[in-house]
C-alpha cells in the first residue's frame, strides 16, 4: 500500500480541511499500488463554504492517479474493485478501458464509489498516464490535470523521483502566475495605482482552467466557484504557498514586490508585459501570434491600456483553443466510463 498522507488534521472545517488525511491513506490502501502521483482536490477535500457542514452532506472527495502503466493498473483495479467501473468497460476489460483512458485530455475518471473506511463518502478517481500528465505540466497540452493543479491540492506527492514535481514548480506554476497577471487587464485602477491584490491574482490563476469549459458554459458549474475557490476558509493560505517561489522568481527578476496582500508591480511597462509572455507556454504564445492583428506580431510593443485589453481577449481565446476540445471529449467520455448502470 501507498502511505502519502500524515494525520494532521482532526478537526473538520477547522481550517477549511474537510477531508481527514487518515481517510485518504485508507482509500489508497484499496487500489493498486503502482502510482507516481496521487492527489486530493476540490470541495470534497477544502471546504468552499464557510459554514458547518454535517457529515451526512459532504461533498465527494476527488482523487488523481498517475501511473506509468494506465492497462497494468486497470486491470489490477478490474480485479480488486470491480463494482468501480460501468457495465460495458467492466466487461470488455483493461484494453478497452486504456483505450478509453487515452481519449480526451487522457483522464479515466471512476465517479461515486465507495472505497475504504470512508463509505460514508463518495469518491471520485482519476486515471492518467505519466506522461500524459508530465506533458499538460510541460505544454498545457490540455490543461485538465495542469489546470487542477494551479490550486491547492492535499498533497502532491511522487513515488519514484522529482520530475513530476519540477515540471509543475518549473512550468505549470510559472505559465499559471505570468498568465494570470495578463489576464488582469480589466482590473484598471490597481493598474493605474501599481498595486494588485494578491487575492485578484489567485482570481485570475483559479479561473484558468474554466476558460473555454464546456460546463461552465453551459451552467453546470456555480458561477462563484472561483471566488469559493480563493476565499474559503484557509484558502488564500495555501495559494501563497503553492505559488510562493514564483514570487520570489519575479521578484529576483525585479518584476514585482510583495508587501503584505498587495503586490505592486507596474503592468503598464512594456518590459514588464514582455517578460511575463517570455514565461507562457509556448503553444499559448503560438496561438497568441495567430489570432494578433498580422500587422503588429510584435505584441510587446505597445502597452496602451487599450493595446492590454486587446492582448488579454486575445490571451482568453488562445487559452479557449486549448482547454475546450479536450474538455468537451471528456464530458462525452463520462456517459460511458461512468455508466447509466454500474450493475
Amino acid at each position: 500500500s501507498i502511505h502519502l498522507f500524515q494525520p494532521i488534521i482532526k478537526i473538520m472545517i477547522k481550517d477549511g480541511n474537510i477531508t481527514n488525511p487518515n481517510e485518504l491513506e485508507d482509500i489508497l490502501d484499496d487500489f493498486p499500488s503502482d502510482v507516481s502521483l496521487a492527489f486530493g482536490y476540490g470541495s470534497g477535500v477544502f471546504a468552499q463554504t464557510n459554514h458547518t457542514v454535517k457529515e451526512s452532506e459532504l461533498p465527494m472527495i476527488d482523487l488523481i492517479f498517475s501511473t506509468s502503466n494506465p492497462k497494468q493498473w486497470h486491470e489490477e483495479n478490474l480485479k480488486r474493485n470491480p463494482e468501480h467501473y460501468a457495465l460495458i468497460p467492466r466487461n470488455l476489460g483493461a484494453g478497452f478501458v486504456e483505450m478509453v483512458n487515452k481519449w480526451g485530455a487522457g483522464v479515466y475518471f471512476n465517479p461515486m464509489v465507495k472505497v475504504g473506511s470512508a463509505r460514508k463518502r463518495l469518491v471520485k478517481y482519476g486515471i492518467i498516464d505519466d506522461e500524459t500528465l508530465k506533458r499538460d505540466l510541460r505544454e498545457w497540452d490540455s490543461m485538465y490535470i495542469a489546470g487542477r493543479l494551479h490550486k491547492p491540492t492535499l498533497p502532491l506527492y511522487t513515488t519514484n523521483d522529482d520530475e513530476i514535481l519540477e515540471l509543475q514548480e518549473g512550468y505549470n506554476l510559472k505559465y499559471a502566475m505570468s498568465t494570470a497577471l495578463l489576464l488582469l487587464s480589466d482590473k484598471k485602477d490597481q493598474i493605474h495605482r501599481k498595486q494588485i491584490e494578491v487575492a485578484d491574482i489567485f482570481e485570475s490563476i483559479a479561473s484558468l482552467s474554466y476558460i473555454g469549459d464546456p460546463r461552465f458554459s453551459a451552467g453546470a458549474e456555480d458561477p462563484l466557484k472561483v471566488k469559493k475557490l480563493v476565499h474559503s476558509i484557509g484558502q488564500l493560505d495555501r495559494f501563497q504557498t503553492v505559488y510562493k517561489h514564483q514570487y520570489q522568481s519575479l521578484e529576483e527578476m525585479g518584476i514585482l514586490s510583495v508587501n503584505g496582500n498587495v503586490v505592486e508591480m507596474n503592468l503598464m511597462d512594456i518590459s514588464t508585459r514582455k517578460s511575463l509572455y517570455d514565461r507562457l507556454p509556448p503553444r499559448l504564445q503560438y496561438e497568441m501570434t495567430y489570432l494578433f492583428d498580422k500587422g503588429s506580431r510584435e505584441i510587446g510593443k505597445d502597452s496602451s491600456p487599450e493595446k492590454i485589453e486587446e492582448i488579454s481577449k486575445i490571451l482568453t481565446k488562445s487559452i479557449a483553443k486549448i482547454v475546450a476540445p479536450p474538455a468537451k471529449i471528456q464530458s462525452a467520455k463520462g456517459l460511458l466510463t461512468a455508466g447509466v448502470f454500474k450493475s
